[in-house]
């Protein structure tokens, strides 16, 4: 499973079995939740295991239509018995995607199981409270009222007779509010829904098996139901008698695994784009400095640094959606948090209504902190982006850093990781604010105050996780038309920033002693603009669009090149498979693989083909050259 869907499901309140297997029904992962489910002791016990052979024979051949259903694109359900490993019998509901990130000769599938154990004993609980009625009716209070489920009986005419105390607590209603009253009262349905389920029970016969359909509580609130009505005669007179199984958790799940899977399929999509704005950008980053070689006039050098400029903003702006849609792991460098926020500030003043002003404050001597800064970009883009939806009518948001002192008694209050100093960054708003029961749940995954389709509940648990992950917390400080105070607190280094890895600017660039690199790259302009810099510093330079091309002149010229320069993602024979052939042919010649893709996936498996070195897209003078002397020089390759 890949990893944004794996820690996107494993982060549900309420976790469920996660399984991925192939169409013969192997498996191929399993979740923790899932071992629990089907009582495996160790994940061994359950990889590379046919699922097939612990469905139930009577529902197997359902479960394999399922899953030929979901390799076409259908999308639906299925109910099976399985027997976990140690031999106990369990219902379960299983609901599958396609893998969308992958080849379509290699489909594989992503499954979640729910267990229904429970639901289905409450069925049969239910079928044979109704088979009672049926048989006798001296049995029936004692039935009706002692069933697990839900019930309530109606006349003809609509009107409750008698309700279990399941039912009431689920409708919200005493017992005595429901006896006599009519269907409209409760207005447990709106009157279009409460017709339509009228014409079907007619059309059906009187009998009506697991529809379902939206209830409303007597506090307002919705729940999902399965309803079934069963028509029986009590003294001689006919009455239905329906029950009602709330499905609620089981659609919230369902509609958070649908969510997970389309967040998979727009981190595929930003890959592809992230790939080919960085392959546009690393032209633009080589050729400033080509152009400063030929010692632009005064006029020409500060248009040449908004290009410079701009090029970096682009290239961290690829980085920052690929963090978020891909879970792209940057490196961890010394940081100044203010200049984070000038970066952010700069967007607010040009996105933002006219009526929020913006305000930051800083403390004199501010300490660093160790961190990703496309992620630390995005934990206050996101706290800044929550604030001004919180103020609607506008306002003030105010971001302020400062140095903190973290002693034991805050660190055990804020389950802090360590105590001493740190660095706070902290986001106020003049909004609408929140209360104590909002506050409780705000960094949990998919949960949102905000209408239907304007909020993904994603932001705050985003912020969260990043926070934690650099060691650092957070808090939250709110009142209901207060406004909110949202503080990071991360642990504070003497270290002072990293230099831009895109920045050209070093004492002296390394130069090429008259070697010979092939450069290797399906994209025209990155070939040009690149064969023209390496020679520029002393490389003599063969280029070839092609994996296979780039092969032929390895094996014609065998001791004339000194050092190969791939791109991993081209048509045909790509740099993965470019790279396993020459270390199949026994050469030696140092490879370094390149990409605007900087998964650490990506990297692990180009070494695993065989390259000495890895260069993230678009490279700067300064990183290409500097990395080409080292490969070159060193015998101790990476």
């Amino acid at each position: 499973m890949t990893e944004p869907l794996e820690n996107l499901l494993r982060s549900l309140r309420d976790p469920e079995c996660i399984l991925q297997l192939d169409p013969d029904g192997n498996l191929l992962e399993v979740n923790e939740t899932g071992l629990s489910m089907l009582e495996a002791t160790d994940r061994a016990d359950v990889v590379a295991r046919n699922l097939w052979e612990r469905v139930h024979p009577n529902d197997r051949e359902n479960v394999k239509h399922h899953v030929l259903a979901t390799l076409n694109g259908a999308q639906g359900s299925v109910d099976f018995r399985l027997n976990t490993f140690q031999n106990n019998e369990l219902w379960l509901n299983m609901r599958s995607a396609l893998r969308s990130d992958i080849r379509k000769d290699n489909n594989q599938i992503v499954a979640l199981l729910r267990d229904i154990t429970q639901e289905r004993l409450l069925q049969l609980e239910r079928e044979s409270a109704v088979k009672a009625l049926q048989e006798s009716e001296s049995r029936f209070e004692v039935a009706f009222h002692s069933s697990p489920v839900a019930l309530v009986l109606a006349t003809f005419d609509r009107r409750y007779v008698e309700a279990n105390e399941e039912f009431c607590k689920l409708v919200g209603y005493s017992r005595e509010e429901v006896i006599g009253r009519n269907v409209a009262d409760l207005n447990l349905v709106t009157p279009a829904e409460r017709e339509e389920l009228a014409r079907n029970l007619i059309t059906a016969g009187g009998v009506m098996r697991n529809v379902e359909f939206r209830l409303r509580i007597k506090d307002g609130s919705i729940r999902n139901v399965l309803y079934s009505v069963e028509t029986i005669t009590l003294h001689g007179i006919p009455h239905h008698l329906a029950t009602f199984i709330d499905i609620t958790e089981r659609k919230t799940l369902e509609t958070q695994f649908l969510r997970a899977q389309r967040m998979e399929s727009i981190g595929t999509l930003a890959s592809g784009i992230a790939h080919d704005l960085n392959n546009l950008l690393s032209p633009i980053v080589m050729g400033v400095e080509l152009i400063r070689q030929v010692e632009p006039s005064e006029k020409l050098k500060p248009i040449l640094k908004t290009i410079e400029d701009s090029s970096k903003r682009g290239t961290h702006l690829v980085q920052q959606v690929l963090s978020f849609a891909r879970g792209v792991e940057g490196a961890r460098i010394p940081i100044q948090l203010d200049g984070i926020v000038r970066e952010v500030e700069s967007i607010v003043h040009k996105t933002f209504p006219k009526s929020i002003s913006f305000e930051s404050h800083s403390t004199e001597g501010l300490q660093s902190v160790v961190g990703d800064p496309t992620q630390l970009n995005q934990v206050l883009l996101n706290l800044c982006v929550n604030a001004r939806d919180a103020m609607e009518q506008g306002g003030l948001l105010k971001v302020t850093t400062r140095n903190r002192y973290i002693d034991e008694a805050f660190k055990q209050l804020h389950g802090a990781k360590t105590a001493g100093p740190h660095v706070e960054l902290s986001v106020q708003d003049e909004g609408t604010g929140m209360d104590k029961d909002v506050i409780e749940h705000v960094f949990e995954p998919f949960f949102t105050t905000k209408e239907r389709g304007k909020g993904t509940g994603l932001g705050l648990s985003s912020v969260a996780g990043i926070v934690r992950s650099h060691g650092g917390f957070v808090t939250v400080e709110s009142r209901l038309g207060k406004g909110s105070k949202f503080s990071i607190f991360l642990p504070a280094k003497s270290a002072q920033p990293a230099p831009d890895p895109l920045s050209s600017d070093s004492i002296e660039l390394p130069r090429g002693r008259g070697e010979t690199i092939l450069l290797v790259d399906d994209e025209a302009s990155i070939l040009s603009i690149t064969r023209q810099m390496l020679e520029s510093y002393g490389y003599r330079v063969l280029t070839a669009d092609k994996g296979a091309a780039a092969l032929k002149i390895i094996e014609d010229n065998p001791s004339q090149i000194d050092l190969v320069l791939t791109d991993l993602m081209m048509p045909g024979m790509d740099g993965y498979a470019l790279i396993s052939a020459l270390r199949e042919r026994n050469m030696t010649l140092p490879v370094i693989a390149a990409s605007g893709l900087t998964s650490e996936d990506r990297t692990s498996r180009s070494k695993c083909a065989g390259a000495d070195y890895f260069l993230a897209k678009p490279y700067a003078v300064n990183s290409i050259l500097s990395l080409i002397r080292e490969a070159l020089s060193s015998d101790n390759k990476a």
